[in-house]
């Protein structure tokens, strides 16, 4: 009698917290699909529903750190900032906290006017997440905003080389450089933001910005015909120097120079895509030509040779430059659909990759 007792209790305590769990992920998934929909109505700009749904999410799984923050997330895009660090405060101090939520939290103090609260949260936010791009970027933001513009670029290149698949970083060097001498650096970080960013109004902006660099390297009014200046470093010596021993800036001017005058006979008021297209060309091949492939390592040099490796050059070129010289472009996209259309096909499966180990910076030829 005892023995059928105790089987008794065990079964019963094996079904009642059988139960317990199974109800308990029941609760979870209701909260997952609530969330789902949370989403879609933020997408849609719904946010007042939004906000409710996550709300019941929260109730029946209340340790999902996710669903106050995408909450707050609504209130952000409700402009409601006082509500988003309400919410984002106590999350900050979480085990299971992550970078958005610091960005988010620093981004609604920046809103309102409290730079020392932001400055503060993405301080703490880079002392959990030393390799976060995203809290590097904000942060740089803060010193631009207070004109600390040498600050500024200090976060963003640590950002660059912390994270290089973070964009944003890339985005803001490149509109500091562009107006300095050292050109060579803009050109670089704008068209690998150019590959990375999905952010239209950004990337019209980088692309008349890094079209307009190359302008300005090119058609200075103190420049002679054929010299170009991507640099503003100036080395006097007596005959030829290995390229080698010159630094990485110099020797892409000198290749661009040359590259330049294979393909220009006369002095120019303005360059087309057409034009840029076929002096980048020579450049890259006479960069290999001159084996400084294997002196400068430089990812972005090697995805252009892969492209004119696959006859894709011309095409990614009037890719990158279509909001900028717009007729140029239409004219040149209705004599060539179908080269468009394999472009973005190839670069989908063949973009540029950057990573840890695959970057650029301007350090690296430094270190």
């Amino acid at each position: 009698m005892k023995l059928n007792k105790i089987l008794f209790f065990i079964t019963f305590v094996s079904f009642f917290l059988g139960f317990q769990f199974l109800n308990a992920d029941d609760e979870k998934e209701k909260a997952h699909k609530l969330a789902l929909k949370g989403v879609e109505l933020i997408n849609e700009g719904e946010l007042i529903e939004a906000i409710k749904i996550f709300l019941e999410a929260e109730k029946l799984d209340p340790d999902n750190i996710t669903y106050p923050y995408e909450r707050a997330l609504a209130y952000y895009k409700r402009e409601d900032y006082e509500s988003v660090i309400e919410i984002l405060e106590p999350l900050i101090k979480r085990d299971d906290s992550y970078e958005l939520i610091y960005q988010l939290l620093g981004n609604s103090y920046d809103f309102l006017d409290n730079k020392e609260d932001a400055i503060r949260v993405y301080d703490e936010g880079l002392e959990r997440f030393p390799n976060s791009g995203r809290l590097y970027f904000e942060r740089g933001l803060c010193e631009s905003d207070r004109d600390n513009i040498r600050l500024a670029i200090g976060y963003w290149e640590q950002g660059v080389k912390k994270d290089p698949a973070y964009h944003n970083n890339y985005y803001g060097l490149s509109l500091y450089y562009s107006r300095t001498q050292e050109r060579v650096w803009a050109l670089h970080y704008a068209e690998i933001f150019l590959n990375l960013s999905s952010d239209v109004k950004k990337n019209i902006e980088i692309a008349e910005n890094l079209y307009e660099t190359y302008i300005g390297a090119l058609l200075q009014e103190n420049l002679a015909f054929g010299e170009v200046e991507f640099t503003g470093i100036r080395i006097v010596t007596e005959g030829d120097i290995d390229y080698e021993f010159l630094p990485f800036q110099l020797v892409f001017q000198k290749i661009f120079q040359k590259a330049f005058l294979k393909n220009i006979d006369s002095a120019k008021s303005e360059f087309s895509i057409k034009d840029l297209y076929r002096i980048r060309k020579d450049f890259v091949l006479l960069w290999y030509e001159n084996g400084l492939d294997s002196v400068f390592q430089n990812v972005l040099i090697e995805f252009q040779k892969n492209l004119i490796e696959s006859n894709m050059f011309e095409s990614y070129c009037y890719w990158l430059f279509q909001t900028v010289l717009k007729d140029e472009f239409k004219n040149w996209l209705n004599e060539n659909k179908s080269k468009m259309e394999k472009f973005l096909e190839f670069i989908s499966r063949n973009y540029l990759k950057i990573d840890e180990t695959r970057f650029f910076h301007r350090f690296q030829y430094e270190e």
